[in-house]
């Protein structure tokens, strides 16, 4: 993981960034967009084709069903 580079902070700039850093943490985002996780996927629950996951909820592109998330 590579250090995001911020701009020289002072004073009340530097309170005010380290509190958003502070809550941004808390809520689990990262101030670099570079690294994404990708926490759920997403599946046919009849198995249409095999195991294939999705990244986005939507539905089979073979029966229609919704796809359900599946843990990765």
């Amino acid at each position: 993981m590579t250090a995001c580079p911020l701009p020289a902070l002072r004073g009340p700039r530097l309170a005010l960034a380290t509190l958003l850093m502070a809550l941004a943490a808390a809520a689990g985002l990262t101030a670099c967009h570079g690294d994404t996780e990708v926490h759920a996927a997403y599946m046919c629950p009849m198995e249409c084709e095999g195991d294939k996951r999705y990244p986005e909820p939507g539905t089979c592109p073979v029966c229609g069903m919704d796809l359900v998330e599946v843990q990765q």
